[in-house]
Formats: structure tokens, sequence, C-alpha cells
């Protein structure tokens, strides 16, 4: 989707009118495998391991891993014209969460 319009989950969640926050948005799409954290060593020199955000492969179709200042590190930036078919796959996401949990209780209750 190259000069696809990309922006953050942020203003997209924004626009939407979504209840949902980004941290919310993000651990739905790990769930599913669109997203995933990686992780770095801090240039400090404090030896602090850091994390980040990232499009998996089959992730890409919804965003970019836009590159930062940092060599190590991308930030997440979504395609505004796929946003709203991944809303609906972080919504479905969170239900099947909600549905594991609730059989697990009928389970274990």
């Amino acid at each position: 989707m190259r000069n696809a319009e990309v922006l953050s989950a942020k203003v997209l969640l924004e626009e939407a009118g979504s209840p949902i926050v980004p941290e919310t948005l993000f651990r739905s799409l790990e769930r599913v495998g669109l997203i995933e954290k990686r992780t770095y060593l801090s240039s400090t020199g404090s030896g602090e391991v850091k994390s980040f955000w990232a499009f998996t492969q089959s992730g890409l179709k919804y965003g970019v891993n836009k590159p930062t200042f940092s060599p190590t590190k991308t930030d997440l930036r979504f395609f505004r014209s796929t946003f709203h078919e991944l809303l609906v796959i972080a919504a479905q996401a969170i239900t099947d969460h909600a549905e594991e949990v609730a059989q697990r209780r009928l389970c274990n209750g």
C-alpha cells in the first residue's frame, strides 16, 4: 500500500469514536498474531531491556513499522483504509478472550 495514509492508533481510535485505547488494541492484535512485542537494549548503557510493538509479516496488511530516531525501534502506523477492518478483528479477539475466560470459570466452578 504505497502512498497510503498512515496514522497512529490513538488518532484513528479517536476518529472512530472507539471505546478502546491503543494498549487494548495492541494486546488484542497480539493475540491474533498481527503485531508482536520486540525488545532491545537501551542505548544509555544501563543494560535496561526496553520493548516496542511491531507489525508481524501478516500484520503489514494493516500498517507499517515506521522508523524512529532509534536504530532499533519502530512505531506502529496504521492504514486509514483498513483500520475499521482491524477494529473488527480486535473486537473479535476481545470477545474470544472473554468467552475463553467464561468457559474456564464454568469448567472450574
